[in-house]
């Protein structure tokens, strides 16, 4: 089962932040979505899925809690996360000549 405490799970590469094991756990999928935790088992499985990351269902929850204010700290979560994915697929989100 993947760490609660995190909010930012990356996949790609043939590996998974999230499953350790290749399979989704009823607690994984509300973990990571049903779409999140899907992509995440089809890269453990060693399927051809592009690098990507999930950010959490919990941060959703807490997002509408709070009026639609990002939870503290996940904004840099999220660009350090974009930050690393850029520079596994060696594009720029936003770039014209390399759009990621």
């Amino acid at each position: 089962m993947a760490d609660i405490s995190r909010r930012i799970f990356g996949f790609g590469g043939g590996a998974s932040d999230a499953l350790a094991s290749g399979t989704v756990s009823p607690a994984d999928r509300a973990l990571l979505g049903g779409k999140g935790s899907s992509l995440h088992a089809l890269t453990a499985a060693g399927l051809p899925v592009p690098p990507g990351f999930t950010i959490a269902t919990h941060c959703c929850k807490a997002y509408y809690d709070a009026g639609r204010a990002w939870p503290a700290g996940l904004r840099d979560e999220v660009a350090a996360a974009l930050r690393r994915l850029e520079s596994q697929m060696g594009r720029g989100y936003g770039d014209p000549r390399n759009p990621l």
